[in-house]
């Protein structure tokens, strides 16, 4: 009588606690599976960014709305909408600042480049242009200051035919043409530019490796995301200055850059 009870107590126990671990395991499984979907979404969205389709970019992050992943994951995906947010309207201010200056309008076409972010991938091509709208504006400037208006009198004499000396002939003596001249400074400066996108394909590949080895210690991938501000102005520093120096390695080299290598990366010197 008092053994029937308690053995359907015990196969209810059973059953709920079964129930409940099932139901455990399934939501694990779902968790884990959302978290290794956000991973790929995060990489693919890297990538779209890299080739400059900023929007795509962040279309393909959207679809991680609704799946599960950790709280650094999540902070990821945010930082990288609102970069490829900023490297979207970038793309707007350097199709305007390019229109600007197509129509000589050098002043505003300076200042809407200048809104162009440094991880653009018109970035160099920007500061060329500003580069190029700031010469035009000090030559316009040199210009209108130099202009000067003078009234001349001409006195007109009239000379009777006869007094009139016989004109001497004069011998033609025939200009050497001059051998062309290589304009260094511009051959360097077209050099740069072509030289730009590699480098910053450089800085960019070498951040991305980087932060692939520190996603294999989850602690000091903690340690990176904390640091993504410091990183970029890394990037940015070693870009800038790696470009100075193989503009002035040209200049003393008369445009030949064989022997030109670029200097260590912002990330050479960091061990994960």
């Amino acid at each position: 009588m008092f053994l029937l009870p308690f053995l359907l107590n015990k196969a209810i126990l059973i059953s709920l606690s079964l129930i409940v671990v099932g139901s455990a395991t399934v939501f694990g499984g779902i968790k884990a599976n959302d978290y290794r979907q956000t991973q790929i979404i995060v990489q693919e969205a890297k990538k779209l960014a890299l080739e400059g389709k900023y929007q795509e970019a962040i279309n393909k992050l959207s679809e991680s709305n609704n799946k599960w992943t950790t709280d650094g994951g999540k902070k990821e995906v945010v930082s990288l909408e609102e970069e490829n947010r900023t490297l979207l309207e970038s793309s707007s201010h350097y199709v305007l600042g390019k229109e600007l200056f197509d129509k000589e309008k050098y002043a505003d076409a300076v200042e809407v480049l200048k809104k162009v972010d440094i991880r653009h991938a018109n970035y160099f091509d920007s500061k060329s242009l500003i580069e190029l709208a700031e010469k035009k504006i000090e030559t316009s400037k040199g210009e209108v200051a130099g202009v000067k208006t003078e009234v001349k009198t001409v006195k007109v004499v009239k000379v009777a035919p006869e007094v009139l000396p016989k004109p001497t002939p004069t011998p033609v003596i025939p200009t050497p043409t001059p051998e062309p001249q290589i304009d260094v400074t511009a051959l360097c400066s077209a050099k740069k530019q072509q030289e730009a996108g590699s480098i910053a394909e450089s800085a960019y590949k070498a951040s991305a490796q980087a932060e692939a080895n520190a996603r294999s210690d989850p602690m000091f991938y903690q340690v990176w995301m904390g640091m993504q501000s410091n990183i970029q102005l890394m990037m940015k520093n070693w870009t800038v200055k790696t470009l100075g120096e193989y503009e002035a390695y040209c200049l003393t080299h008369n445009g030949d850059v064989s022997g030109w290598s670029p200097s260590s990366g912002p990330f050479d010197g960091i061990s994960w």
